[in-house]
């Protein structure tokens, strides 16, 4: 049986993962700034929460850039070696 997963499948949901947290932490910056909610902790939790995820989207993409997209996973291959029967 074959069943192989590309690994640029698992980087096109990392992206959107990392895209979402974006999309909220802009989400919750822009209703501090219309609504008027200023208080320190919610502003500094806010800018914690972008730039610890521009952060992690540069080391991440220090590390992946070395990695062969090309490749794929195997599943029946990892199936075949996690069930001994």
């Amino acid at each position: 049986m074959i069943l192989t997963i590309p690994y640029i499948a698992f980087l096109g949901l990392y992206a959107i993962f990392l895209v979402i947290m974006l999309f909220l932490g802009f989400s919750s910056l822009y209703h501090l700034l219309k609504f008027g909610f200023f208080s320190p902790t919610s502003i500094t939790m806010t800018f914690i929460m972008l730039a610890g995820t521009v952060y992690i989207l540069f080391a991440s993409y220090q590390e992946l850039m070395m990695v062969d997209w090309s490749q794929s996973l195997d599943i029946g291959l990892l199936w075949q070696d996690i069930n001994p029967l």
